[in-house]
């Protein structure tokens, strides 16, 4: 490893973090670990400790894992490599591994800060116990009560210091309550611990000392107290603090809906939710699945939330509103299959937004997916199944007749198609008016589809706009197979391209010597500036 020259290391290990380089990082981990296993001495404490931060920081926890386990061979009585380890396992499902861990450092000489974050990681690998298992089996009930515990004794030991862990023991008897979980008959009530948390939080702001955190615990306390809209505005502020992160989104969203179980069926709860998962869309690394059954309640034209603004305030409910018009979007996406297996992916517009000979919705996908001369791994249009799993259809559709318009794989990559029946219940999809520019900061794009053959996956992880041409928009929205044929939005849910591809080291396109890893999609004005010009073809 170059020499051993840990401060090179580091460089480069931020730099691969920060770019997000799954690749770089998992290559430079593989060389420190050789390192490792052939270096005369051990290695830095001190660079051993910023190696792991860099890594959870950013979030490479099978990483963490894989490189705390080779320091921890090396010191086996530093606490803090312990607790790296254990917070590496548990992110990567190993649980009992890191409970074994963490119990083998607890009642050691440990430093208070340690200390804490060592039981409070006991109470969090419990709690996930109980989320993962039977909640009727005697051993996964013990482990809610173990997680509770945990938790609790921590937050007793300084209730200012550690709202965080008193939260997680709210949430936690809460739901111990709802599940018929007894034995905990010797803790205070969750509500006054609830009450309490606010009250500290309320002083923190008296001294304008309010941290990040203390939003996403004011929302779990308001919501334990059963005061959804001043848990809305607390969640508000919570995700647009600089400083939060689509792992730290990712974790509220988790805590809302497997742990808490916010109701979906109520409209305020739903908008809890619905703040989170849009500011997930807007981060960083951040993206989620939609459920097929939402999209299909949501896109329901007659789906009206009212007096939701009046309560819960404006700026809530237009992340609200944002995220409902994706939903709605999705539900004109649909699976291409043969025999039940997805192949790719399409959407529906209307067709006089290309030709206003064509009074009827039409279907757009990729060549590759389906074309009227199929090669390997491609559809004839006779054969295509598709299925729309956003809205209530009765039953798969079919292509009726020839293409309206192809465009080969090695040119566009699109084939336009007419349905056997209307798709109702879907509203319109808008055309962005133009090419997306590049900016500073870069613009988002959004692509659905259904990665993998699974249900309808919004994908802005990593999303920036890359490059622009009249051809071809590169994004780094990672998509898989399975996506291809699907729409490009940007972020005012306008259709910007339909997707094509994902490749590693793509030529750019503002300098063809250069590559990058990117996806393409071609711009929707290109195609239909395409059919325009076979329109007046045929008119002449």
């Amino acid at each position: 490893m170059m020499g051993r020259d840990p401060a090179a290391f580091q460089v480069k290990l931020k730099a691969a973090v920060d770019a997000l380089d799954r690749a770089g990082v998992a290559a430079l981990c593989e060389e420190l670990i050789r390192e490792l296993a052939t270096g005369e001495e051990p290695y830095p404490r001190d660079w051993a400790r910023r190696h792991l931060k860099t890594l959870r920081d950013g979030r490479f926890f099978d990483h963490v894992a894989l490189v705390a386990d080779w320091f921890l061979r090396m010191h086996p009585d530093e606490a803090w490599i312990a607790r790296d380890l254990a917070q590496g396992l548990i992110d990567n499902g190993h649980v009992t591994a890191a409970i074994a861990v963490l119990e083998r450092v607890r009642d050691g000489d440990l430093a208070p800060a340690i200390r804490c974050e060592v039981v409070g990681l006991l109470g969090r690998a419990h709690k996930q116990i109980y989320l993962d298992g039977n909640p009727k089996l005697d051993q996964t009930k013990a482990a809610l009560r173990d997680a509770i515990r945990f938790y609790f004794e921590i937050y007793r030991g300084d209730p200012k210091e550690h709202s965080w862990h008193g939260i997680n023991f709210v949430s936690l008897a809460m739901r111990a309550e709802r599940d018929g979980v007894s034995g905990l008959e010797a803790l205070p009530p969750a509500t006054q611990v609830a009450r309490d948390i606010l009250g500290v939080i309320a002083a923190r702001d008296l001294e304008d000392k309010r941290e990040t955190w203390d939003y996403a615990n004011a929302a779990e306390a308001h919501i334990a107290l059963g005061d959804h809209a001043a848990a809305g505005k607390a969640l508000v502020k919570f995700v647009a603090h600089a400083s939060v992160n689509a792992f730290a989104l990712g974790g509220t969203y988790r805590q809302l809906t497997q742990l808490i179980q916010l109701d979906t069926r109520s409209a305020e709860q739903q908008l809890l939710i619905d703040i989170v998962r849009s500011a997930l869309l807007h981060r960083e690394n951040g993206g989620f699945i939609a459920d097929a059954s939402e999209v299909r309640e949501r896109a329901d034209p007659g789906h009206v939330e009212q007096g939701l603004e009046r309560v819960f305030g404006t700026e809530s409910y237009v992340m609200h509103s944002w995220l409902v018009t994706g939903l709605r979007r999705a539900a004109a996406v649909a699976r291409i299959k043969r025999r039940g297996r997805t192949l790719g992916t399409g959407f529906i517009i209307p067709g006089t937004a290309l030709d206003p000979a064509w009074d009827h919705q039409v279907l757009l996908t990729n060549n590759h997916v389906v074309s009227r001369q199929p090669m390997i791994g491609q559809l004839s249009p006779g054969e295509a199944e598709i299925a729309f799993d956003g809205v209530d259809t009765g039953g798969p559709f079919r292509v009726a007749g020839a293409p309206l318009f192809e465009s080969p794989i090695r040119e566009l990559d699109v084939t336009v198609l007419r349905l056997d029946r209307p798709v109702a219940g879907v509203a319109a999809i808008p055309l962005a008016a133009a090419l997306p520019a590049i900016s500073t900061p870069p613009p988002r794009m959004c692509v659905i589809g259904h990665p993998l053959g699974s249900e309808l996956a919004f994908s802005l992880q990593d999303n920036h706009l890359l490059g622009v041409s009249p051809q071809r928009i590169h994004y780094r929205s990672p998509t898989e197979q399975g996506m291809s044929g699907g729409p490009v939005f940007d972020e005012q849910w306008d259709l910007v391209a339909i997707h094509r591809r994902g490749e590693k080291g793509i030529p750019r396109l503002d300098d063809a010597t250069q590559t990058y890893d990117a996806n393409e999609g071609v711009p929707i004005q290109t195609i239909v500036a395409a059919i325009q010009q076979q329109v007046a073809a045929r008119g002449t």
